[in-house]
Protein backbone atom coordinates (compact mmCIF):
# COMPACT_ATOMS: atom_id res chain seq x y z
CA UNK A 1 0.00 0.00 0.00
CA UNK A 2 1.39 3.37 -1.23
CA UNK A 3 1.06 6.64 1.10
CA UNK A 4 0.75 10.02 -1.11
CA UNK A 5 3.55 12.22 0.16
CA UNK A 6 0.86 14.93 0.49
CA UNK A 7 -1.84 13.13 2.31
CA UNK A 8 0.76 11.88 5.18
CA UNK A 9 2.46 15.70 5.47
CA UNK A 10 -1.42 16.85 5.68
CA UNK A 11 -1.73 14.73 8.57
CA UNK A 12 1.22 15.57 10.40
CA UNK A 13 0.65 18.94 10.21
CA UNK A 14 -3.01 18.54 11.58
CA UNK A 15 -1.41 15.90 14.46
CA UNK A 16 1.21 19.10 15.09
CA UNK A 17 -1.38 22.15 15.13
CA UNK A 18 -3.73 20.16 17.26
CA UNK A 19 -0.51 19.00 19.53
CA UNK A 20 0.93 22.86 19.61
CA UNK A 21 -2.90 23.73 20.87
CA UNK A 22 -3.33 21.43 23.32
CA UNK A 23 0.18 22.42 25.04
CA UNK A 24 -0.41 25.96 24.79
CA UNK A 25 -3.98 25.70 26.30
CA UNK A 26 -2.28 23.24 28.95
CA UNK A 27 0.92 25.86 29.11
CA UNK A 28 -1.72 28.81 29.78
CA UNK A 29 -3.89 26.90 32.25
CA UNK A 30 -0.58 25.98 34.20
CA UNK A 31 0.48 29.22 34.69
CA UNK A 32 -2.92 30.53 35.58
CA UNK A 33 -3.04 28.61 38.51
CA UNK A 34 0.68 29.31 39.11
CA UNK A 35 -0.76 32.89 39.28
CA UNK A 36 -3.48 32.06 40.97
CA UNK A 37 -1.75 30.41 43.82
CA UNK A 38 0.66 32.62 43.94
CA UNK A 39 -1.48 35.91 44.41
CA UNK A 40 -3.39 33.91 47.08
CA UNK A 41 0.14 33.26 48.66
CA UNK A 42 0.66 37.06 48.43
CA UNK A 43 -2.76 37.35 50.46
CA UNK A 44 -1.99 39.06 53.56
CA UNK A 45 -5.67 38.74 55.72
CA UNK A 46 -4.23 40.86 59.13
CA UNK A 47 -3.45 44.44 59.32
CA UNK A 48 -2.42 46.00 62.08
CA UNK A 49 -1.70 50.08 62.48
CA UNK A 50 -1.01 52.73 64.83
CA UNK A 51 -2.70 56.00 64.12
CA UNK A 52 -1.65 59.42 65.10
CA UNK A 53 -3.26 62.66 64.31
CA UNK A 54 -5.72 65.17 66.17
CA UNK A 55 -9.36 65.46 66.47
CA UNK A 56 -11.01 68.34 66.15
CA UNK A 57 -13.82 69.39 68.53
CA UNK A 58 -15.95 72.18 66.83
CA UNK A 59 -16.40 75.68 67.77
CA UNK A 60 -20.58 75.31 68.58
CA UNK A 61 -19.63 72.31 70.45
CA UNK A 62 -16.15 73.56 72.66
CA UNK A 63 -16.29 75.47 75.60
CA UNK A 64 -13.38 78.25 76.45
CA UNK A 65 -13.57 81.56 77.79
CA UNK A 66 -13.54 84.28 75.21
CA UNK A 67 -10.72 86.59 74.68
CA UNK A 68 -12.03 90.30 73.72
CA UNK A 69 -11.81 90.34 69.76
CA UNK A 70 -11.08 86.28 69.44
CA UNK A 71 -13.22 83.96 68.23
CA UNK A 72 -14.35 80.18 68.94
CA UNK A 73 -12.54 78.19 66.36
CA UNK A 74 -12.89 75.10 68.34
CA UNK A 75 -10.07 72.49 69.91
CA UNK A 76 -7.56 69.89 68.77
CA UNK A 77 -7.11 67.42 71.12
CA UNK A 78 -3.92 65.15 70.45
CA UNK A 79 -5.09 61.40 69.35
CA UNK A 80 -3.44 58.31 69.33
CA UNK A 81 -5.50 54.70 68.28
CA UNK A 82 -4.18 51.01 67.52
CA UNK A 83 -6.20 49.27 64.46
CA UNK A 84 -6.62 45.54 63.99
CA UNK A 85 -8.07 44.59 60.86
CA UNK A 86 -9.05 41.19 59.06
CA UNK A 87 -9.61 41.04 55.31
CA UNK A 88 -12.41 38.70 54.80
CA UNK A 89 -11.59 39.57 50.86
CA UNK A 90 -9.70 41.32 48.54
CA UNK A 91 -11.79 44.11 49.25
CA UNK A 92 -13.75 43.57 52.51
CA UNK A 93 -12.34 44.22 55.85
CA UNK A 94 -13.37 44.12 59.51
CA UNK A 95 -11.82 44.99 62.19
CA UNK A 96 -11.33 47.21 65.83
CA UNK A 97 -10.08 50.53 65.75
CA UNK A 98 -9.05 51.77 69.46
CA UNK A 99 -8.62 55.41 70.07
CA UNK A 100 -7.57 57.65 73.13
CA UNK A 101 -7.86 61.40 72.64
CA UNK A 102 -4.94 63.10 75.38
CA UNK A 103 -6.45 65.78 76.84
CA UNK A 104 -9.15 67.89 78.70
CA UNK A 105 -11.51 69.91 77.60
CA UNK A 106 -15.11 71.50 78.07
CA UNK A 107 -17.73 70.59 75.45
CA UNK A 108 -20.96 72.11 75.29
CA UNK A 109 -23.98 69.56 74.42
CA UNK A 110 -26.49 70.17 72.23
CA UNK A 111 -28.64 70.84 75.51
CA UNK A 112 -26.32 73.64 75.94
CA UNK A 113 -24.60 71.48 79.04
CA UNK A 114 -21.20 71.99 79.63
CA UNK A 115 -19.32 68.26 80.35
CA UNK A 116 -15.99 68.17 80.89
CA UNK A 117 -14.11 65.51 79.12
CA UNK A 118 -10.60 63.96 79.81
CA UNK A 119 -8.70 61.31 78.21
CA UNK A 120 -11.03 59.86 76.14
CA UNK A 121 -11.09 56.65 74.42
CA UNK A 122 -13.32 55.32 71.53
CA UNK A 123 -12.99 51.75 70.39
CA UNK A 124 -15.41 51.07 67.10
CA UNK A 125 -16.47 47.72 65.38
CA UNK A 126 -16.01 49.02 61.72
CA UNK A 127 -16.18 47.44 58.55
CA UNK A 128 -13.63 49.12 55.92
CA UNK A 129 -14.48 48.33 51.82
CA UNK A 130 -11.52 49.28 49.05
CA UNK A 131 -13.57 51.71 46.36
CA UNK A 132 -10.48 51.56 43.74
CA UNK A 133 -7.01 50.52 44.40
CA UNK A 134 -6.29 52.06 47.70
CA UNK A 135 -8.98 53.95 48.80
CA UNK A 136 -11.34 52.94 51.77
CA UNK A 137 -14.50 53.71 52.66
CA UNK A 138 -15.04 52.53 56.42
CA UNK A 139 -18.12 52.89 58.79
CA UNK A 140 -19.27 51.07 62.47
CA UNK A 141 -20.70 51.39 65.97
CA UNK A 142 -18.62 52.03 68.72
CA UNK A 143 -18.49 53.43 72.46
CA UNK A 144 -16.40 56.17 73.98
CA UNK A 145 -15.21 56.72 77.58
CA UNK A 146 -13.37 58.48 79.90
CA UNK A 147 -10.69 56.33 81.91
CA UNK A 148 -8.99 59.47 83.80
CA UNK A 149 -12.39 60.10 86.06
CA UNK A 150 -15.77 59.30 86.00
CA UNK A 151 -17.57 61.24 83.70
CA UNK A 152 -20.28 60.49 80.69
CA UNK A 153 -20.18 57.30 77.99
CA UNK A 154 -21.52 57.73 74.71
CA UNK A 155 -22.30 55.86 72.20
CA UNK A 156 -20.19 56.32 68.69
CA UNK A 157 -21.03 55.91 64.96
CA UNK A 158 -17.52 56.16 62.96
CA UNK A 159 -17.43 56.95 58.88
CA UNK A 160 -14.36 58.08 57.18
CA UNK A 161 -12.38 57.54 54.37
CA UNK A 162 -8.40 56.65 54.10
CA UNK A 163 -6.05 56.30 51.31
CA UNK A 164 -3.41 53.11 51.52
CA UNK A 165 0.26 53.80 50.31
CA UNK A 166 1.31 50.33 50.35
CA UNK A 167 6.08 50.20 50.76
CA UNK A 168 8.83 48.16 51.69
CA UNK A 169 7.75 44.74 52.95
CA UNK A 170 4.04 44.98 53.17
CA UNK A 171 4.27 48.22 55.39
CA UNK A 172 1.94 51.14 54.31
CA UNK A 173 0.94 54.55 55.47
CA UNK A 174 -2.60 55.42 55.49
CA UNK A 175 -3.53 59.13 55.80
CA UNK A 176 -7.32 59.21 56.97
CA UNK A 177 -10.01 61.75 57.71
CA UNK A 178 -13.38 59.61 60.27
CA UNK A 179 -16.25 61.55 61.69
CA UNK A 180 -17.48 60.47 65.02
CA UNK A 181 -21.44 61.35 65.79
CA UNK A 182 -21.80 61.28 69.60
CA UNK A 183 -25.17 61.57 71.30
CA UNK A 184 -24.22 65.08 72.38
CA UNK A 185 -21.27 66.43 70.11
CA UNK A 186 -19.62 65.54 67.02
CA UNK A 187 -16.14 65.76 65.88
CA UNK A 188 -13.59 64.81 62.98
CA UNK A 189 -10.42 63.18 63.25
CA UNK A 190 -7.66 63.93 60.94
CA UNK A 191 -4.37 61.99 60.77
CA UNK A 192 -2.60 58.87 59.54
CA UNK A 193 -1.29 55.37 60.80
CA UNK A 194 1.43 53.33 59.44
CA UNK A 195 0.82 49.60 59.67
CA UNK A 196 2.25 46.04 58.67
CA UNK A 197 -0.16 43.34 56.93
CA UNK A 198 0.95 39.60 57.84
Amino acid sequence: MKINTKVLCLIILICATSLTGICQNHGHNLAKKLNQAQTEHDFKRHMINFYTGFTHIPSKHYSHVHAEGLSNTGNWVPTVGLDYFYKLTHRFSVGIMADMEIDQYEIVTKGQEEIIRENVMIIALVAKFEIVKGLNILAGPGYERMFSTEGEDFCVLKAGVEYEIEFGDNFQFAPSLVFDYKDVYQTVSYGFSIGKKF
